[in-house]
């Protein structure tokens, strides 16, 4: 018996769908060694899922990715500033949307973990049809500053073995993000902790995907599907409340206006409790630029 697509859900002959898309990879031009969160280990590979048919794989999806690879080179992801710079970033909110969750529900299959969240948007992602289910989730975008590296930094960098998710600049003071990650977390309520383990599908807070690109880090808001429109925008009023630092992207515009945030990736939970969730198995093999929470 054929499994099914995990996209159009057609018995067909399944192939491999990369995680991160594989322009990616191509554009940076580092190794990728990659914690499989799933085996418990680390591995060198660029991280794919076997699980999608040829049509959605190199046609429906693959459109996907060459709209992210625009996205990319357009905005110039890959450059980092200091805080408080503004930034204009270009983006089509349906495609921009529709990239995101790919990915992440993607990482979703990869986990075993999280999958319910997006039984109600693959028609969505494949074909940007079926708005109504995308009415509970919110988009924002933190674009992290570099930051200037102190003596306590560098001992703490060099004695975890943390400089390889980091590049310096060229007078070896200022360090920025330079890595990609994709992964799930919980937004507690009055809370600006972010919480990536034992997330409960119940839970009235917050469920968060999140996309990292470089220094650019994108958040989606999985508000319960129970909530009123009302209800969501209440929550919504104080932004800094639910993702701080951010800016709220939506489909009435083409173009955002970010001011690089205060927070630098060095201090940014998310990096932080990456690594550290994982640090035993990179003792023993620590060289990546790819996290899978």
């Amino acid at each position: 018996m054929k499994r099914t697509c995990a996209y159009c859900i057609s018995a067909s002959k399944l192939t491999r769908e990369h995680i991160i898309p594989k322009f990616l990879y191509e554009l940076n031009e580092k190794n990728y060694v990659g914690f499989n969160s799933k085996a418990n280990k680390v591995i060198q590979s660029e991280h794919q899922i076997k699980d999608v048919c040829s049509i959605c794989n190199n046609e429906r999806l693959s459109l996907l990715d060459s709209y992210g690879k625009r996205l990319y080179l357009t905005n110039n992801l890959e450059k980092n500033y200091p805080s408080n710079v503004k930034i204009k970033f270009k983006y089509d909110y349906h495609y921009l949307l529709r990239f995101l969750l790919k990915m992440t529900y993607n990482q979703s299959r990869f986990s075993g973990k999280f999958d319910y969240l997006y039984s109600d948007l693959r028609n969505y992602i494949l074909h940007g049809s079926d708005l109504d289910k995308i009415s509970n989730l919110k988009l924002f975008l933190e674009i992290c500053s570099r930051y200037k590296l102190n003596r306590k930094d560098k001992i703490y960098i060099r004695n975890i073995n943390m400089d390889t998710i980091f590049e310096e600049g060229s007078m070896r003071e200022f360090i920025s993000h330079e890595k990609f990650s994709v992964g799930h977390g919980l937004l507690l309520n009055g809370n600006n902790n972010l919480i990536t383990n034992q997330l409960n599908p119940s839970s009235p807070n917050i469920l968060i995907s999140y996309v990292i690109l470089n220094s650019y880090f994108f958040y989606i808001l999985h508000f319960h599907r129970g909530l009123k429109t009302k209800e969501i925008d209440k929550m919504l009023r104080n932004e800094l409340q639910v993702v701080p630092y951010s800016k709220r992207l939506t489909e009435r515009n083409k173009q955002a206006t970010v001011q690089v945030s205060k927070r630098d990736p060095f201090h940014h939970s998310l990096v932080k409790s990456s690594y550290e969730n994982q640090r035993t198995a990179w003792d023993n093999y620590f060289s990546s630029n790819v996290f899978l929470d």
